[in-house]
């Protein structure tokens, strides 16, 4: 048993339980470094209660996804134990113990995918009681607490569907972005009378109802501007009365003498083209 201390090697045994073990650091590997070639190999140390040690001990890669190493070296984590494997002679890791102080939650039905390392916390809760699944992320870093999903073909078609009979509720407490490449359409069919409202953008426009009426939004500034001519021409008027002088017996010659340029000044008729925004159809 090369893999084995001679102490460990000694003792009779098939069964043994012990401790995750990560030696002391003789040749200046650093933890993390350490624990990836565990992941790579799918091995572990493992140290008995009598002090003997195992390297390089195989580990099923689900029993390895549950494993908690220590924080340091020559530290100690998860309870497991080993048997011989009768075919290279070495202990194998085969069952994960929780520690004494460990509190499971889990119920009947009730399944757990859990990642935890200190307050930080990635988990996946299946209810089987009440058909319910829940996503718990949270961390203590300022750039953590993160939840991606990635869909992907090899045309760059993939989807993502989500069909929910009943309600829908996001409550976002800081900024809610959508970013889309192409288009974005919202569509809210009322069943009752078949009646559909939307809003598709696409690019720089923005198409209301399907362009149903066959107008557009008005452009504000557009707007604003053609209310000024008309702001503009209803002042030159009162202007024209405020300098007015009644002269007696003239007929009000002298009235109409001073609202020449407003007579010959007509207003021209507003357009759709005028103050409509080509960006917004309706």
């Amino acid at each position: 048993m090369n893999n084995v201390s001679k102490k460990y090697q000694n003792d009779s045994w098939l069964f043994r339980r012990g401790f995750i073990f990560i030696p002391p650091n003789k040749e200046g590997i650093e933890r993390d470094k350490y624990i990836t070639t565990c992941y790579r190999k799918k091995t572990v140390s493992v140290i008995v209660g009598d002090g003997g040690v195992a390297h390089n001990c195989p580990i099923p890669k689900y029993l390895l996804r549950e494993v908690s190493f220590p924080e340091k070296f020559g530290g100690v984590g998860s309870s497991v134990l080993t048997i011989i494997d009768p075919f290279h002679n070495v202990p194998m890791v085969i069952a994960i113990f929780g520690k004494e102080d460990d509190v499971d939650l889990s119920e009947e039905f009730e399944k757990r995918i859990q990642s935890l390392n200190g307050e930080n916390l990635a988990e996946i809760i299946t209810r089987g009681k009440n058909g319910e699944i829940v996503l718990n992320v949270d961390s203590d870093q300022e750039d953590g607490g993160i939840v991606s999903i990635t869909v992907a073909n090899r045309n760059r078609s993939g989807k993502l569907q989500l069909k929910i009979l009943g309600d829908s509720e996001i409550n976002v407490s800081n900024k809610c972005s959508l970013y889309s490449n192409s288009e974005v359409d919202l569509r809210v069919e009322n069943l009752d009378t078949d009646e559909v409202s939307s809003i598709n953008v696409k690019g720089s426009e923005i198409v209301l109802n399907d362009n149903r009426l066959d107008s557009y939004i008005a452009d504000i500034n557009a707007l604003t501007e053609r209310y000024n001519i008309l702001e503009d021409d209803l002042n030159t008027l009162k202007e024209a009365f405020i300098n007015w002088v009644p002269v007696t017996t003239d007929g009000g010659a002298a009235l109409k003498a001073i609202t020449t340029d407003w007579q010959v000044a007509t207003l021209i008729q507003t357009e759709v083209d005028d103050i409509k925004d080509e960006k917004i159809k309706n």
